[in-house]
């Protein structure tokens, strides 16, 4: 069995889209939504494993819960500083606490 790895880092970007979920077990589309960010630049969170390195100037899908950015209106071409986790080869999340109107203390 393979370990998983605590694992964020400060992702600061534009937003390139929103939309739902895709279909998968577990998952409830209700819940969650994906952000699409381009990354500008990708920060280390003290204390945790940093595995997006390699990502500023690419795009990239990450699960959001819809409660985290609920009356923020557009976030359509905004900039953002998100705290996001890898969780599996195809799988990024945003961290449950940080939310677009107010950010959040891992990504000062």
């Amino acid at each position: 069995m393979v370990q998983a790895v605590e694992n964020w880092a400060c992702v600061a970007g534009r937003v390139v889209s929103l939309r739902d979920t895709e279909p998968a077990p577990g998952v409830d589309a209700a819940v969650f939504a994906i952000l699409s960010i381009a990354v500008e630049r990708v920060s280390a969170v003290e204390g945790f494993r940093n595995l997006l390195t390699d990502f500023p100037g690419t795009t990239i899908a990450v699960r959001v819960r819809r409660a985290q950015i609920a009356n923020i209106g557009s976030l359509v071409g905004r900039s953002f500083r998100v705290p996001v986790a890898v969780a599996g080869p195809a799988t990024l999340f945003v961290h449950p606490g940080w939310t677009a109107a107010s950010g959040s203390p891992l990504c000062p």
